[in-house]
């Protein structure tokens, strides 16, 4: 682990270590992005932006390969989930609920009380995961994507 006293993932796996994000992995963060969300994929300088402009990005490393991250931002005194993603072979293992814990314990930290998220009305396992974090539906987004479809908006009340 990098991340210093304030953030602290879980131990999942010694090999994994979870860093600021930083344009060193630009690159491979892209095609991370691609493989995750194809055509609703952030571009090479969407990305760039968000790495330089969040209030919090983190990436979790395996050796020196990105394998998941996520990012936020805080709006009007509340948290926005811009992205959180993780390579098929590392889901359920844990690394999801890390990314999104020290997202959520930095709003805390900063006296956020409520985090919101988009998320595809398509992506069943993606809408399982963060209602079993205590997400819930609040409204959809009709035609989000690029590719058409709808986001379904949730919201989770952190304290």
């Amino acid at each position: 682990m990098i991340l210093g006293s304030s953030l602290r993932p879980m131990k999942l796996d010694e090999n994994i270590c979870y860093i600021r994000g930083n344009l060193k992995f630009l690159d491979k963060l892209v095609i991370l992005e691609n493989e995750l969300f194809g055509i609703d994929a952030y571009s090479i300088h969407e990305m760039m932006t968000l790495i330089k402009n969040s209030d919090f990005f983190v990436i979790a490393l395996d050796r020196e390969t990105p394998i998941g991250y996520v990012c936020g931002l805080i709006e009007n005194c509340v948290g926005h989930l811009k992205s959180l993603g993780v390579k098929k072979e590392y889901r359920k293992k844990g690394f999801g609920s890390n990314l999104l814990n020290m997202f959520e314990q930095f709003l805390v930290k900063k006296g956020v009380k409520k985090v919101f998220l988009e998320v595809s009305e398509k992506n069943a396992q993606a809408i399982a995961f963060y209602k079993g974090r205590g997400y819930h539906f609040v409204d959809k987004k009709i035609r989000f994507y690029e590719n058409g479809s709808n986001a379904y908006i949730l919201e989770k009340i952190l304290y």
